[in-house]
């Protein structure tokens, strides 16, 4: 009799616990009495429900649809700043016949010279992330990327225009040359920022079971970029296509850096905490005490749906 009791009651537990929600908090008492900066708190709060509909599941669902807005944006992103890598090599003849006499190593400068502000660009780029949030930088980025392509298909045109002769020789296409080096290196430069802080955003924010997909997304954008660039740019030189006077070369980065502007109108759109990874500036604040949350979150779909928000400050 007393077996079938238990039973019973066992059996009223479970259908009891239909729905829950667990509380697990790491509590440190000396934490809370002395807020060093350096003591590691960690606050997790899961939610479970067996069905799909309830307040936690609908949270989860609304904030991975957020994280995949700002994967579109920054894979959007690393797609624009590549475009270039692909259009130099189709539209160099073009910008030789422009340049009379352009020598063969001239026209190296101008196809290599952003891979070296890439290079100069990533070395300090971990600390400069360090200590500015990260949406800022790539706003930043973004903005001189455009400022950058845009001198450089201009650059001809502008130093001609203190030449009543317009004539591109000599001392009028050595400054248009000097122009286009420096707008080249400064554009690597900037491409350098994104391209270091998508991957570390993705492995940041990207669900676990996602991290390899959203990564493959990213490098994609990348080599897509750069073929785009060079089928998008061949068209433009072959078709000759213009905007105004300016030539069918100048038209195709003039493109990108107009591309680039709803990409940065959407990124500022974006929640910082969406796009300020953990470790920047931005995700503690001056009292070292973490303010970014939802660094984890697993979606399994309608039937069964397990969310796991986080909040963590670590160490520094």
């Amino acid at each position: 009799m007393a077996v079938r009791e238990g039973r019973d009651e066992d059996h009223m537990a479970l259908s009891n616990q239909k729905y829950k929600v667990h509380e697990m908090v790491t509590y440190d008492p000396e934490a809370a009495t002395h807020h060093d900066p350096h003591d590691e708190a960690v606050g997790q709060v899961e939610f479970q429900s067996e069905e799909g509909g309830g307040v936690g599941d609908l949270e989860a669902r609304q904030e991975y649809r957020l994280r995949l807005n700002a994967l579109r944006t920054l894979v959007s992103l690393t797609f624009i700043l590549n475009y270039d890598h692909g259009a130099v090599p189709a539209v160099i003849d073009d910008i030789a016949s422009e340049f009379t006499g352009l020598s063969f190593k001239e026209q190296a400068l101008i196809g290599s010279l952003v891979y070296a502000g890439l290079i100069m660009g990533t070395l300090p780029s971990g600390l400069i992330f360090q200590q500015i949030p990260g949406k800022g930088v790539l706003l930043v980025a973004s903005a001189c990327l455009a400022i950058a392509l845009l001198l450089f298909a201009l650059s001809g045109n502008l130093y001609a225009s203190f030449h009543p002769s317009g004539d591109l020789t000599g001392m009028a296409m050595s400054g248009s040359l000097w122009t286009m080096y420096v707008t080249r290196t400064l554009t690597g430069l900037a491409q350098a920022l994104p391209v270091v802080y998508v991957p570390v955003w993705i492995d940041e924010f990207a669900p676990p079971e996602k991290v390899t997909r959203w990564m493959s997304y990213s490098q994609l954008a990348a080599v897509l970029g750069q073929v785009i660039g060079y089928f998008l740019s061949g068209v433009i030189s072959k078709y000759n296509i213009r905007l105004g006077s300016l030539a069918a070369w100048k038209t195709t980065f003039i493109l990108q850096a107009f591309c680039i502007f709803p990409v940065t109108v959407n990124l500022f759109s974006l929640p910082d905490r969406l796009i300020n990874c953990l470790h920047s500036s931005s995700a503690s604040s001056p009292n070292g005490e973490g303010v970014a949350e939802g660094t984890g979150e697993q979606v399994e779909g309608h039937a069964q749906s397990s969310v796991v928000v986080t909040r963590e400050r670590r160490r520094s």
